[in-house]
């Protein structure tokens, strides 16, 4: 038996002296709670929030984590005021998002296991098979490493001056992250717009200016304020680029820097305020003058069917996916060689973006207003021949295809069909689209090589890029479907089931991915045909992840679109439901993509 001095002995060397620091308690910012992270609990803004820089929010006495609380986003007035901050202390800190230390807990909640899909062969869905969809591939989970969970609100842009002159500020923008967006597959360097469309800028002073523009319609998106600014530079430069063309005698190396000018002016004029039509199809018309000069020598025909004069009659426009697909996979894998030229990397980036502007404006309906262009029989007469071949070794051939990837074939099967729709009057109309429904069907599906599944990020991005490819196919089938069938119904089960199937390859999609950046056509036929509640939930889930990636102010038009099609906004605008509103040009003129 201990006696009492023992006990108070034994008491005293276990006693633990309070320390004078904060003491914390279990709560913690509403932040750090809804992440599920420790907080300092320092007042008035915690360490975490002060480094993410987002506004610290407080419990108000035992309040409890309020029911769908969401983390603020960044705050620009907490971002200028922390690098002030720096600079007085002579530390350079350029990405807040950046500075918070994580790693000194272990037991964060930020991280969660990585998990990825092995897809080798992605099989079509349809039937009874649409109701396994989601499970069809072989998921692996893989304990190798962990991510960190990257927050929405960290990848918005920051309207924050990167060099002491605006003019210098919004070049730079416009060479960085405005022209990113041409380029958003995962493809070889050498095709990356830091290496075929960025070396452009310095080529000409107009082309200066064109990214200044670009740089400035940019940021406005994020800083309202630079609107009436991006209004007139975006003005001034269409009128400077037009007026070059009118008077300048063109040499060969003009026409670089002036098809990247006007296919950069065509993105733009979409994130600029008082967006004007005009200006995008005169981006598309003097665009494709630089694509006939230099590739096609055949006079173009407007019709489907050949003319007396027109070289390609209908049988010639036929087009053999699958021999294509193996004639650029066996030209991938004996290719050895990268020493390929600005100018052939840069045109392969060039005409893929044209044929993304064409494409979105033979959906709209406003292809009878491209005067001098050719049905997209034609184009792809001329145009496949330079674009489905191998430029340099990649993992999958496909990755040659800066802006399409995999879904180049799906895309161009989509336009057409919406070529047909919208030309049914035409007797060359319904056997075509017989054909193109077979080839639709017929088409031999992506695969991923088995040496890209060693690079986890890489497998992602492959994944993604596939993923929107099966999603085309399916509106294509949709759209064919309805110019072949004269009792084509919505309701109709094989049409829905292709409605489900493709709401999961896209719900399968990464949040962050850029193939989103070229989705559009393929969620706005999508949800045209969706009847039920669930698959429109996730297309208007998917627009708004769109909106994200290509942060363009006109992005909710498609959702105004959606919403007359589905009978919400009443008959004020059309009467027109469905698929019906594709042939309504006074509802799709509402679409700016």
């Amino acid at each position: 038996m201990a006696t009492s001095a023992e006990k108070v002995t034994s008491m005293m060397h276990t006693f633990r002296v309070r320390r004078d620091d904060h003491r914390r308690t279990r709560s913690g910012c509403f932040n750090c709670r809804k992440i599920k992270k420790k907080c300092d609990e320092t007042r008035p803004a915690c360490g975490y929030c002060s480094a993410k820089c987002i506004p610290c929010v407080w419990p108000r006495g035992n309040q409890s984590l309020p029911k769908g609380y969401v983390v603020p986003p960044v705050d620009e007035a907490l971002v200028r005021k922390r690098r002030e901050e720096q600079r007085a202390r002579g530390v350079d800190g350029d990405e807040p998002a950046e500075l918070a230390d994580d790693s000194s807990s272990s037991d964060d909640d930020d991280t969660y296991p990585l998990v990825i899909e092995q897809v080798i062969n992605f099989d079509d869905v349809d039937g009874k098979e649409a109701d396994r969809d989601a499970g069809q591939h072989e998921v692996v989970e893989l304990e190798v490493e962990k991510l960190p969970v990257v927050l929405a609100h960290e990848s918005l842009p920051l309207w924050t001056p990167i060099e002491e002159s605006m003019t210098d500020t919004f070049i730079s923008v416009g060479a960085g992250a405005f022209i990113a967006a041409l380029a958003p597959q995962y493809t070889h360097p050498l095709l990356k717009t830091e290496n075929t469309w960025t070396p452009l800028v310095n080529k000409h002073p107009i082309m200066l200016q064109v990214a200044e523009s670009c740089g400035c319609a940019f940021l406005s998106s994020c800083k309202s304020g630079l609107d009436p600014i991006a209004e007139v530079k975006f003005s001034n430069t269409m009128d400077a680029l037009i007026m070059y063309m009118a008077q300048a005698d063109l040499c060969a190396d003009d026409h670089l820097w002036i098809g990247a000018a006007f296919q950069l002016m065509s993105i733009g004029a979409t994130r600029v305020r008082t967006f004007n039509p005009h200006h995008l199809m005169l981006c598309l018309q003097y665009s494709y003058m630089l694509i006939e000069n230099k590739y096609i020598t055949e006079k173009p025909v407007l019709m489907i069917e050949g003319g007396p004069d027109s070289p390609p009659k209908p049988g010639e426009l036929d087009v053999d996916y699958e021999t294509d697909a193996q004639i650029m996979d066996l030209e991938n894998s004996i290719a050895c060689s990268v020493d390929v030229s600005l100018t052939t990397r840069f045109e392969r980036g060039f005409l893929e973006s044209f044929i993304y502007g064409y494409g979105m404006c033979i959906l709209t309906g406003t292809d009878h207003a491209i005067q001098g262009l050719p049905g997209p029989f034609e184009l792809f007469y001329h145009l496949r021949k330079v674009l489905k071949h191998s430029l340099v070794p990649c993992d999958v051939s496909w990755m040659n295809h800066p802006v399409f990837g995999s879904s180049f074939d799906a895309f161009e099967m989509a336009i057409k069909a919406s070529y047909l729709l919208r030309n049914q009057s035409d007797p060359e109309s319904l056997p075509m689209a017989k054909k193109l429904l077979l080839s639709a069907y017929q088409y031999p599906k992506p695969s991923i090589a088995g040496e890209a599944h060693v690079n986890k990020s890489k497998l992602s991005a492959l994944r993604d890029s596939v993923l929107l490819t099966e999603a085309f196919l399916k509106c294509v089938k949709i759209l064919l479907k309805k110019i072949i069938d004269p009792n084509f119904d919505l309701s109709n089960d094989s049409v829905q089931r292709d409605v489900t199937t493709a709401r999961i390859k896209l719900s399968q999609i990464d949040k962050d991915s850029g193939v989103r950046s070229i989705s559009p056509m393929c969620l706005l036929i999508i949800g045209l045909s969706a009847l039920y509640y669930e698959d429109r939930e996730v297309i208007l889930e998917n627009i708004f992840g769109y909106s994200d990636i290509v942060r363009a102010r006109y992005t909710f038009s498609i959702i105004d679109v959606l919403e007359i099609a589905w009978g919400y906004r009443g008959d004020l605008y059309s009467t027109a439901r469905g698929l019906d509103v594709l042939m309504d040009d006074k509802v799709m003129q509402l679409l700016v993509f």
